[in-house]
């Protein structure tokens, strides 16, 4: 992973303008000198009494002013910021080489220092990983946990997994990599997935670690959470509208229907105009009669589309005037 970091250029050798400044794109981000804190240490509070004995919790556990920066969101008098603009703020102001976001009754039973071998394992293990829990779900609907809750412990049974998603009690954001909730979010449920939803549009993966947090509620699910369930799914039907997208210079798509393929790639020949991309184009006609014949159909569609068009555009004014005005 990179960062983007700024650096004075050489104006000697490469005669800029004064004002002029070059980015360094090949500096990693992992260095422990790229951050002035191992951990923020994030909450959302409601109620101080409890955030008081989570910060004695964590300082048992190794999480102090050695290593960690504590923010928090202040909703003791009222719900004034939703879940999504606490982490929102949470990011832009972190100085931690991991922002840690983590529920007011949410109690650590392992150390900082076997969170951050675990974090070093995932690591090594995919160096694309983005965010971390303690409590996950993988992709085949298989859950995957490391919670105390009424009394009961649960281990995942290995050091990682990789999931869709983690739960909102306990999650570790890689700094740095821009990775944050979604601008028009809402409420208190679901941003987890959310989180973890954007992640993954920006290349990261999500993954569960073998670190054993205490969570001193079951959660909240009544008629909000209801609610925000279908605005989650009506945000993820917006993203996913459509089947195919048309840019400047050829059409995506990730349909898996035939047609829709086949539509795409005459769109993408058809964009590509300039004689210097001749070769390219050629390629893609050879590439679609093997694979897909398909496409000539809407080739013939488009043209014919467009003919139309243009000849709408050139009719004559005075012909549409007089049609207009010929007597019934």
């Amino acid at each position: 992973m990179t960062e983007a970091r700024i650096v004075e250029a050489s104006r000697a050798q490469a005669d800029l303008p004064e004002s002029t400044v070059t980015v360094d794109v090949s500096a990693e981000t992992s260095t422990a000198t790229s951050f002035p804190f191992v951990f923020s240490v994030c909450c959302l509070v409601t109620r101080y009494s409890e955030y008081g004995a989570l910060r004695e919790a964590l300082k048992a556990q190794g999480f102090d002013e050695s290593n960690c920066e504590f923010l928090v969101c202040d909703n003791s008098a009222g719900n004034r910021y939703s879940a999504f603009d606490a982490i929102r703020g949470f990011g832009r102001r972190a100085k931690g080489r991991y922002v840690l976001i983590i529920h007011q009754d949410a109690i650590p039973l392992e150390s900082a220092a076997e969170l951050l071998r675990l974090v070093e394992l995932v690591e090594q293990h995919d160096p694309d990983w983005g965010v971390i829990g303690n409590c996950g779900r993988q992709f085949g609907g298989r859950a995957s946990l490391a919670l105390e809750i009424d009394g009961r412990a649960t281990r995942v049974g290995e050091p990682f997994v990789r999931v869709a998603a983690v739960d909102e009690n306990m999650m570790l954001v890689r700094n740095g990599t821009g990775i944050t909730v979604s601008k028009h979010g809402k409420g208190f449920h679901i941003y987890a997935f959310d989180l973890c939803s954007v992640a993954a549009r920006l290349g990261y993966n999500t993954y569960v670690v073998d670190h054993l947090w205490r969570h001193d509620s079951a959660g909240t699910i009544d008629e909000g959470y209801l609610a925000a369930k279908q605005r989650m799914e009506g945000k993820m039907r917006e993203y996913h509208r459509g089947q195919f997208a048309p840019t400047t210079s050829t059409t995506l798509c990730w349909s898996s229907s035939p047609f829709q393929q086949a539509k795409a790639r005459a769109l993408s020949i058809l964009t590509i105009g300039h004689r210097k991309h001749r070769a390219i184009r050629r390629k893609m006609w050879l590439e679609g009669l093997f694979t897909n014949p398909l496409f000539i159909f809407y080739i013939v569609y488009y043209r014919l589309r467009d003919a139309w068009c243009w000849v709408k555009r050139r009719r004559p004014r005075s012909l549409v005037t007089s049609d207009a005005a010929s007597p019934q």
